[in-house]
Formats: structure tokens, sequence, C-alpha cells
């Protein structure tokens, strides 16, 4: 089989790859692993509002998708709470099995030849270029000749290793969702989100989606606890914390997804000869809250459009994707959050008490300090919660930022 371009997975982010090639004329493949689309789903339905409403513009089909919108974020700990109703912080939760079958749809309608249950196996280079994909098909073993590869074949992906840009992950997070129904829902505006000391580097979230119906669970991260999972931290806070178990009492789960997402920052060269990596594969996604849907679609969308240009103009062009892509806003906010996350972790690991510990990182992460963390060494010299927190409400007053601080 031969074919202009050849997308790997067909999550989010290689459908829409797949979408944009085929849109522009060029004969395209992807070929994903799984016999179904959406299973296992996985997580990822918060998204940040101002960027999806830009999405939205530029991939009008996800229009179709349900989407619920919540006005801001609270961010909250034992000692504070932090009500934030900052542009950024504003978000949408999707109906993402919904998304991932209107985006493959899409990529089909648009003439990509999409092909369920078609695992790859191998690559073969020629002259550094990928000349073949080995693919085991549910109809046997398949050879096929791409003139430009697009990988999103995710966290694990076969491509990355195979280029040799497999490295460890220095950082990495797992996550556990359920889906439930039968929620007491104490706040159904905003998206709750939780530091606690049993989760150092991770959260716990509640997120209301229509009715007594959300999401619930645990992002945690192997770097601070080698020992315990995602799971057992969410089994251990739900009853240990009053403001989890009050809501989750009498819910009832109707889905458990999970997955695990590099958070050591975006490759600064996704391109490697004719294979562009995309999505979870060249770790697109915002590091301090690992939410990486939006990023990696806008990716997979410039890299398909650069793919099918390659054809006609020379295989040098698919070199072109990341450099539009760190024009955008989007990519400065991918540095900036990774800069933010990683100024919590060197606090995490100084030796100062547990409750300024907790405010100071909810204060990073809600940007009340710069995400540079310019403003943390003074902050650090407050030795009692209350002085703390009322220097965080007179940064916070002073820069006009639109949320508030309580005890």
């Amino acid at each position: 089989m031969q074919c202009d371009v050849l997308v790997i997975g067909a999550g989010p982010a290689g459908c829409c790859a797949a979408m944009s090639a085929a849109k522009s004329g060029v004969k395209v493949i992807g070929v994903e692993k799984k016999f179904q689309i959406t299973s296992p789903l996985r997580g990822g339905e918060a998204v940040c509002k101002p960027f999806y409403d830009e999405l939205l513009e530029d991939v009008t089909c996800l229009k179709k998708v349900p989407r619920w919108e919540k006005r801001g974020t609270v961010l909250q700990t034992k000692y504070c709470t932090v009500v934030s109703q900052e542009e950024k912080w504003k978000a949408y939760l999707l109906e993402r099995r919904a998304m991932e079958r209107v985006l493959y749809e899409e990529a089909a309608n648009a003439g990509a030849e999409m092909m369920l249950g078609s695992e790859v196996l191998d690559l073969k280079f020629k002259n550094g270029l990928v000349s073949e994909a080995v693919v085991r098909t549910y109809n046997g073993v398949k050879r096929i000749r791409p003139k430009i590869v697009i990988a999103a074949d995710g966290f694990a992906s076969l491509a990355r290793k195979l280029l040799k840009i497999n490295k460890p992950c220095k950082d990495w997070a797992s996550a556990i969702e359920f889906e439930m129904v039968g929620v007491n829902f104490s706040e159904k505006e905003f998206l709750q989100v939780f530091f606690m000391e049993e989760i150092p580097g991770g959260y716990s979230y509640i997120f209301h989606k229509t009715g007594g119906r959300g999401l619930t669970g645990v992002a945690s991260r192997p770097l601070f606890d080698k020992i315990e999972t995602a799971i057992s931290k969410f089994n251990k806070v739900i009853n240990k914390y009053e403001v989890l178990s009050r809501q989750l009492k009498n819910a009832t789960f109707i889905d458990i997804r999970g997955g695990c997402i590099d958070v050591s920052g975006p490759l600064e060269n996704p391109v490697h000869g004719n294979v562009a990596l995309v999505g979870d594969a060249a770790n697109h996604n915002f590091a301090y809250i690992g939410e990486g849907l939006i990023p990696s679609i806008v990716a997979a969308k410039i890299a398909g459009e650069k793919a099918a240009e390659s054809i006609s103009g020379g295989t040098h062009i698919i070199s072109e994707y990341p450099v539009e892509y760190k024009k955008l806003p989007l990519w400065r906010e991918l540095v900036q959050t990774l800069k933010i996350k990683d100024n919590i972790d060197e606090l995490i690991y100084k030796n100062i008490d547990v409750k300024l510990k907790l405010i100071l990182e909810v204060f990073l992460e809600m940007e009340v300090f710069e995400w540079s963390g310019r403003e943390l060494p003074n902050a650090l010299e407050y030795k009692s919660t209350d002085e703390l927190i009322k220097f965080g409400k007179d940064l916070a007053s002073t820069k006009n930022m639109s949320l508030e601080i309580m005890e």
C-alpha cells in the first residue's frame, strides 16, 4: 500500500492530523490499534475556555460536541481557598466520547482511509527517512509506504522509540478518573480542584457536568511517591477529606478511565526526517495540570497541513510545523506552565511547614505569583499562614486579578 501521509493513532490528535491533511487532497491513511475509537476512553474533558473558543473557529466540527461552561476554578487546601475567574481559569467540560467520534468521522469524511484494529509493528528507514511501516491488521500484515508520517501514538509512542528519542521520562503523571452519577455537588459553576499533602505535585478534583453527573479523580506524580498508586491515593483522600466524602457519599460510578502523561515539557524538535510527532508523543500539554487536549489538536492541525504541503513542495516543509506552532500564544503557555510546575516541584522539596507549603503551591498554580516565580523568595519570608495569605491577597489586589482568596 502506498500513501502520501500515514497517521499513526486515531485519538483526537491523530484524527485532526488526518482530517487536516486529507482536506488538502492528498492520500491519507490513519491506523489505530484499538478496535473501537472510544474504548478505552481516556480522561481529559476539562479544557481552558479561551483556547477552546479559538479552536472552535479553526476546527468547526467540534461545535457538535456537547460542552458545559464553567465560570472559573476553585483551588482549595485545608488552609486556604482561591476562587479564580481569571480568563485562563474559565473552562468547559466536554463529552470526550462524542469528541472522539466527531473527529474520527470528520477525518473519514475528508477522505482519509481510517483503519481500526491496525497496529504499527515496525518502521523501516532508508537514508534517514521512513520508507515503510509494517502494520498488523485484522486482515493480515500490511506494508504501507508513506511519504510523510505523523505519529500521534500517545504517551508510550512506538514511533518515538524507533526514532531513538524515547529517553526515559524524567517526570510523568498518572491519573485515575471516575465518571459518576448521584453526586451531591457543592459547586456546579466552577471546577473544584484540591491540593493535599497526600498527593505531592498532584491534585484531586470534582467537576460537574449536568444534573448529578460529573467527574472525580486523582492525578499523582511518581516523582514524589513511587509506591502508592493514583487509585490508592484516591481511596485515601475521599475517606479522609469531608469536602470530598460529602459530595461523593451517594455517588455511583458509570465509567472508570485513566492514563499517563509526560509532564517534562514539550519536545523542542518534534520533527525527525519525514516523521512529525504530535500530541502526547510530543509532550503537548500544560504541564502544571497535565491537560493536553487543546495543545495536541492545535499541533496536529498544523502538522497535517504542513504534511500535505510537503507532498508537492518537498519533505523539508514538514519541519515548518513546529516553527508555526511556536508562534502561537498557546506555545508560550506550554512553556510558562512548565516553569510553574518546576517552581512547585522545587517548593515541595523545601523543608518548610506543610501549611505554608500548600498555600504557596496554590499561589504558584493560580499565578498569584508570576509564572516565573519571582515573588516566591519574598513569600518564603512569611512564617504564619495569616501573614502569607494577606501577602497573597495584597499581591492579587495590586495586579487587579479576578480572584478571591479565603482562609
